[in-house]
C-alpha cells in the first residue's frame, strides 16, 4: 500500500504566527514529503529499509524500487542545520524574523477581500504554474491601510495511474506525475530573513531571481524529491517574497519565481 512520509520538520515550511516586531505573519506549507499516490509501494513479502537505513555510497538510487526514498530522508535528517547568510538573506533555524514592516504586534487582522491583496505590491499571480495544479488556501492580512501578508498554496495531483505504475515498477518516480505542492508567501518585511529548519545547511545557495538577490535551497535529489525553497529580497520595496515546492524540481520551482511580477 502507498504510504506518505515527511521529512524533518512535519507541517510547516512556513509559520503562521504573530511576531515580536511585527504581526499577523502567515506563512506555512505541509510536510508531504513525498506524495502518498507517488510512493512505489513494496509487494507483500518486501520489506522497506529500516529508519536507521542510509545510501551505500556510490549504489544508484532505483525510483522504481519500494522505499527508495527512505535511506535519502533518513541521511537527510542527519545533516547539519545551522544559521547562514546567504547572498544578504539570513536563513537557518533560528534566526530572528524581525516580522512585517511598520506594524505593531497584533495590529495586523486577516483580510476578507482577498481581490485587494491581488491589487496590492504583493500579488500573486504567477504566469506559469504546473499543469493541472489546483489553488488551494489563500490568505491575506493587512495593517494600518496596507497589505502586509499575502500566501496562496498550490496543490498538483499525482496522475490517476501513477501509484499502480509506480507499484509495478513500469515506471520511476520522476518519470510521472507523482504530485506535490508549491506555496508562495510574499509580504512587507523588515529584514531579508526566512527561519526554517526543513533544508540541510550544505543545501543552500546563491542567486539571482528577476534581478534580485536569492537564496536558494535544493531538493533533496535533483528530481525532486523532498522540499525546496526560493528566497526573493527586493529591498527598495521592502518586500520578501517566498516561493517553497515539495516533491518539485528546483527548475520548476525557479519557473514560478520568474513568473512571479
Amino acid at each position: 500500500m502507498s504510504r506518505k512520509t515527511a521529512l524533518n520538520a512535519v507541517g510547516m515550511v512556513l509559520a503562521a504566527a504573530v511576531v515580536a516586531a511585527g504581526a499577523f505573519f502567515l506563512a506555512r506549507q505541509s510536510g508531504d514529503g513525498v506524495p502518498a499516490a507517488a510512493q512505489p509501494a513494496p509487494a507483500d513479502d518486501s520489506v522497506l529499509p529500516g529508519t536507521d537505513t542510509t545510501p551505500e555510497p556510490g549504489a544508484e538510487i532505483d525510483t522504481s524500487k519500494p522505499g527508495w526514498y527512505i535511506p535519502l530522508e533518513n541521511a537527510e535528517r542527519e545533516k547539519p542545520r545551522f544559521d547562514q547568510e546567504i547572498n544578504g538573506i539570513a536563513v537557518g533555524p533560528t534566526v530572528l524574523d524581525p516580522g512585517v514592516r511598520d506594524c505593531d504586534p497584533g495590529e495586523a487582522v486577516a483580510l476578507t477581500d482577498l481581490a485587494e491583496a491581488q491589487n496590492s505590491m504583493l500579488r500573486i499571480s504567477p504566469s506559469y504554474l504546473p499543469k493541472g495544479a489546483i489553488q488551494g488556501r489563500h490568505e491575506a492580512s493587512s495593517c494600518r491601510g496596507r497589505i502586509v501578508t499575502h500566501v496562496i498554496e498550490y496543490e498538483i495531483p499525482a496522475a490517476a495511474d501513477a501509484d499502480a505504475k509506480i507499484k509495478s515498477g513500469e515506471v520511476r518516480w520522476e518519470d510521472i506525475e507523482h504530485g506535490g505542492k508549491l506555496t508562495v508567501f510574499r509580504s512587507l518585511s523588515q529584514g531579508p530573513v526566512y527561519r526554517s529548519s526543513n533544508y540541510a545547511a550544505e543545501r543552500w545557495k546563491p542567486a539571482t531571481v528577476r534581478g534580485l538577490p536569492a537564496a536558494v535551497a535544493e531538493p533533496i535529489l535533483p528530481i525532486g524529491l523532498g522540499r525546496s525553497a526560493i528566497v526573493i529580497w527586493d529591498a527598495e520595496r521592502g518586500v520578501r517574497t517566498v516561493i517553497t515546492g515539495s516533491n518539485r524540481t528546483l527548475a520548476e520551482v525557479m519557473q514560478v519565481a520568474e513568473g512571479l511580477k
